[in-house]
């Protein structure tokens, strides 16, 4: 059940609405402190937007975000050498 609502929040954070992404960016940011390794349930699909052709300007922005959103969180940031490789 977790994994489904961190997901669905991920999901959220590249929304082409602007208060919804920020929102679901905020909550997800807060679920990630503390729940540190979760960041790998959701970084395939992020990279998978980065990587899109068909992925809107909101979207990309959301991904890049969480990413790189320069707090502890940010998934470029994560400790994860798999996850390093693939970004």
């Amino acid at each position: 059940e977790h994994k489904r609502i961190i997901e669905m929040l991920a999901k959220l954070s590249t929304s082409s609405c602007e208060d919804n992404r920020v929102a679901a960016q905020s909550v997800l940011s807060s679920v990630l402190r503390e729940f540190p390794d979760s960041f790998t349930l959701v970084v395939d699909d992020i990279l998978r937007l980065l990587s899109d052709a068909q992925t809107s300007h909101a979207q990309l922005k959301g991904a890049l975000y969480m990413l790189i959103n320069g707090k502890r969180q940010a998934l470029l940031l994560q400790q994860d050498w798999e996850i390093a490789a693939k970004v």
